[in-house]
């Protein structure tokens, strides 16, 4: 893309703040692009009839810091080894250097050009990445299944991932993997109402952090506190991680997400094994509420908006010659409403649906 009714557009970020400054539903835009044909570039003027944009319940979000720089934030759902034959991530990194990193965004957003989709059949997409180091093959699958059956009203889309780990090498491979949850919550009915949070002297913010262990009663870590954890570490060059369970937890993990004003965004280990099982949950060397960006570079009144997500580590595991790991995940993006929430669980005692709703807005 070239430009947009004559205004040069050289980023993305840039054309949607065009069209939010400038125009609405139901307008038609000429948009400029050129193309490269044989060699030979030519522009070329498409004109696009603009409809209402739908909501996005996770997205990459983008915001000006106090340098009066643009930044986007990562993706969704980003996946890396955490340690390979005692190889670690350092702290406040991404990845470690001998390892490629290995990522996966929900919407057939690809954030790794090495990922290529291997099959696609009946609702079921499926991605592969190149081993690392050429002996350790991994990839997560994307599957979205319709539920027409789970409440009156419009169809629902259950969507899930697995994760499999694989060593095609000849000696024992030590790994263990780091999964960010999801994150750019909507922030709707934020600007006119406020979340409280469920504990005395504790404060929510827009995007707080809500998880579940068991059946105990779920959790809540507010976004102020995250944003202010943040901070002191970055000063103290520590960990930018809230903790919220370590590995002597003896509890399983039933949901931990971001919990917005109305709604929320959860991730539900499933158990490991070939196919999703309660009876064999998934171990976590730690779990941990995050910031998605440098806290630093946060203006003032973005600081109760915070994007935070969830980081979710497995414990190492030891796979011998040909041996695997298969992890089973499903995920709840949607408004906070028992209808919407209740099919994820089949007890009632570790529903989201009688958890999430007790965080409710108050005007």
């Amino acid at each position: 893309m070239r430009d947009v009714n004559g205004t040069p557009i050289e980023r993305g970020e840039e054309f949607e703040t065009w069209l939010h400054k400038n125009t609405k539903p139901g307008q038609t835009i000429d948009v400029t692009v050129d193309r490269v044909t044989g060699g030979k570039t030519a522009s070329l003027v498409y004109q696009v009839a603009l409809i209402r944009r739908p909501l996005e319940m996770i997205r990459p979000e983008s915001r000006t810091t106090v340098s009066k720089t643009q930044v986007t934030d990562p993706l969704s759902f980003l996946l890396t080894l955490e340690s390979l034959q005692g190889e670690m991530i350092k702290v406040n990194d991404d990845e470690f250097a001998s390892c490629r990193r290995c990522t996966t965004a929900i919407g057939n957003q690809l954030a790794s050009a090495r990922q290529r989709r291997v099959c696609q059949d009946a609702g079921r997409s499926r991605f592969e990445k190149d081993p690392p180091r050429g002996f350790a093959q991994s990839h997560q699958a994307l599957y979205a299944a319709q539920n027409r059956r789970s409440f009156q009203g419009p169809a629902k889309i259950s969507l899930g991932f697995d994760r499999r780990i694989e060593n095609t090498g000849e000696a024992p491979l030590a790994v263990a993997y780091r999964l960010d949850g999801p994150n750019g919550i909507p922030l709707e009915g934020w600007w006119y109402s406020t979340k409280m949070h469920r504990e005395m002297f504790r404060g929510a913010g827009a995007r707080d952090v809500l998880y579940q262990l068991g059946n105990a009663p779920h959790q809540l870590i507010g976004t102020p506190m995250i944003y202010d954890n943040a901070k002191k570490a970055l000063k103290g060059n520590t960990s930018v991680e809230h903790p919220i369970i370590n590995q002597a937890n003896t509890q399983p993990l039933t949901y931990a997400g971001v919990d917005a004003q109305f709604f929320a965004a959860m991730v539900l280990p499933k158990g490991q094994g070939e196919s999703p099982s309660a009876t064999k949950p998934i171990q976590f060397a730690r779990v941990a509420a995050i910031p998605m960006h440098d806290v630093n570079q946060l203006t003032k009144t973005r600081i109760r908006m915070t994007n935070t997500s969830v980081r979710m580590v497995t414990t190492r595991d030891s796979l011998a010659k040909g041996a695997s790991l298969q992890h089973h995940y499903q995920v709840f993006l949607g408004p906070k409403d028992p209808r919407c929430s209740r099919p994820m669980n089949s007890t009632k005692s570790s529903s989201m649906a009688g958890r999430m709703p007790l965080i409710r807005p108050s005007s």
